[in-house]
């Protein structure tokens, strides 16, 4: 297994505004106060594969989703890796346990692959390591201070960030951002082709940014199977862009191309039955690539109608046919923002519009 020591990530610390996204964990989400109404069932735990546990559980009343799988790649009665964690009030923690049992592997001997450190991935991180779990390995987190979170607010044309609501926007940025990693001794970063051997598992990393900078995916080329973390998914496009040199939407769908040519024939996702066969497959990436056209389009739209424009200004426009910008929660201010911006940043990054940056470090957006 791969030995590279993590690298520290430089912090600051929330102020007591954003206490209500807080978490020993590393929660990136901050979402901890829509979890309130959220019930789940696990509704099967099998194994499709020799060698791997799939649990499916079923949940409402959750904004993001309403299933969520998690597995374990093991060696019976001698080692365990898990793909990501669940969260405790999503999935619990028994889960765990039983899927070890049903390994007869122990916890001091199991280690677990994240893909990325969204909650409902890496929220049960504690319990993990209170039971005596191993290694954490995980991609390269953000490096995010309070500057990055500045030149953010001041790129994106949002004046208010940076003086009237300038700590709720620092608190919130750096929750969904991520700031926190498993301490030193257990933590292991791994970069694209790290290979983790588990049994007759030989699972290669897969640097997939694009749902987060850090994510991963996690392929075995022999037996052809793909764990997408959520990279692949059945949803609404929702990348959001927090780094001025991040080009997420670019880097994500730069990805298809490669992992349609590992010939995967299963993908097993974090949110949606299984995939099967590499047509099938790779159809369900072109399905995911044309949903950002009409996203992408109606950004085009805006910017000819303002003319000239920035993040945030494009943002509350594309938001005004279902509401009033300002009304929104702030926390989800900040994510339609990060969203626009990755458009806005793709199609400049494609020519399709010009993008201006003024003297105080906002970008303008226009027309070619």
């Amino acid at each position: 297994m791969p030995q590279r020591p993590a690298q520290p990530i430089p912090t600051i610390q929330p102020t007591t505004k954003a206490d209500t996204f807080s978490s020993s964990t590393a929660d990136k989400s901050g979402f901890d106060d829509m979890l309130g109404d959220v019930t789940y069932e696990m509704v099967s735990l099998e194994e499709p594969v020799p060698g791997l546990l799939h649990a499916v559980f079923d949940v409402k009343n959750f904004y993001f989703a309403d299933r969520i799988d998690r597995y374990l790649l093991f060696e019976r009665g001698k080692q365990g890796l898990f793909i990501d964690l669940g969260h405790p009030q999503l999935t619990g923690a028994e889960h765990l346990d039983a899927m070890l049992q049903r390994a007869e592997v122990p916890w001091s001997n199991t280690d677990v692959a994240i893909t990325h450190f969204h909650a409902d991935h890496v929220g049960n991180l504690p319990y993990f390591l209170s039971q005596g779990g191993r290694t954490v390995y995980h991609g390269t987190l953000p490096q995010v201070n309070e500057e990055f979170c500045r030149d953010y607010a001041r790129v994106i044309g949002w004046p208010d960030a940076l003086d009237t609501c300038w700590e709720e926007f620092r608190d919130t940025l750096l929750y969904i951002m991520q700031v926190q990693q498993p301490s030193a001794p257990h933590a292991t970063i791994l970069h694209d082709g790290d290979t983790i051997s588990v049994g007759d598992w030989a699972i290669s990393t897969i640097e997939t940014p694009g749902h987060a900078p850090e994510h991963l995916c996690f392929g075995d080329a022999r037996k052809k199977i793909l764990f997408s973390g959520d990279h692949v998914v059945d949803a609404a496009p929702s990348l959001v862009q927090f780094g001025r040199n991040d080009h997420l939407l670019d880097h994500f769908l730069n990805t298809f191309p490669r992992l349609k040519a590992m010939d995967f024939e299963t993908v097993f996702m974090s949110h949606h039955e299984p995939l099967y066969g590499a047509d099938h497959i790779d159809a369900f990436y072109e399905y995911m690539i044309g949903k950002f056209k009409k996203p992408l389009a109606k950004r085009i739209e805006i910017i000819n109608q303002l003319e000239t424009a920035t993040a945030k200004e494009v943002a509350a426009s594309a938001q005004r046919s279902h509401g009033a910008f300002d009304e929104l929660e702030f926390g989800m201010r900040v994510r339609r923002i990060a969203m626009t911006f990755s458009y806005l940043e793709y199609l400049a990054d494609k020519g399709q519009i010009n993008r201006e940056e003024d003297a105080q470090s906002v970008f303008h957006y226009s027309l070619i």
